[in-house]
């Protein structure tokens, strides 16, 4: 396999166990203990997917996404224990690729990684820090669609898609 692959997690228990998953599958893997260290990572070796937790200390997994997005095309992917609906459309106003939910498996992990590789490798070159533009999904696609499609709307959109989706949970 060929790809560079960051992973951003404050336990080094689970990130040292993602990166031997990834260096068996013959990725190049690089760890960070946080946000801050992540950027510094993220500039020096250009990975093609960063995979970071939401919740550290210091700068949080979206804060990093925020920045990322600012001065980098990298497909981001944020874990969460946390499965709601809600929390995957909060994830999408940051900018993330897609989302693993907490606790996951080998399999489930690589494959994620490998179709975000999958997906940049038929992205358009775009400006740094946009978005390809949505394209029709195929079935496997489907979340990517629905992630881009999300991004392109207004900030305003966004937040009144959160408000309805909050309002049918009856949240």
């Amino acid at each position: 396999m060929d790809g560079k692959i960051l992973v951003i997690d404050d336990e080094i228990h689970l990130r040292t166990m993602m990166c031997e998953w990834l260096e068996e599958a013959g990725y190049v893997a690089y760890m960070a203990p946080g946000g801050e260290e992540g950027l510094r990572i993220l500039s020096e070796k250009r990975p093609d997917v960063v995979v970071s937790d939401i919740w550290m200390p210091g700068m949080d997994g979206y804060h990093f996404s925020r920045l990322a997005r600012k001065n980098s095309d990298v497909s981001i992917i944020l874990m969460s224990g946390v499965s709601s609906e809600i929390e995957v459309l909060k994830n999408m106003d940051v900018g993330a690729d897609g989302i693993l939910i907490k606790p996951f498996d080998m399999d489930e992990f690589l494959d994620r990684v490998e179709k975000i590789l999958e997906e940049r490798s038929h992205r358009k070159p775009t400006k740094l820090g946009s978005p390809s533009p949505p394209k029709a999904p195929s079935d496997d696609q489907g979340e990517a669609y629905l992630l881009e499609a999300y991004r392109s709307l207004s900030k305003e959109d966004q937040h009144l898609i959160i408000d309805m989706a909050e309002r049918l949970r009856g949240d």
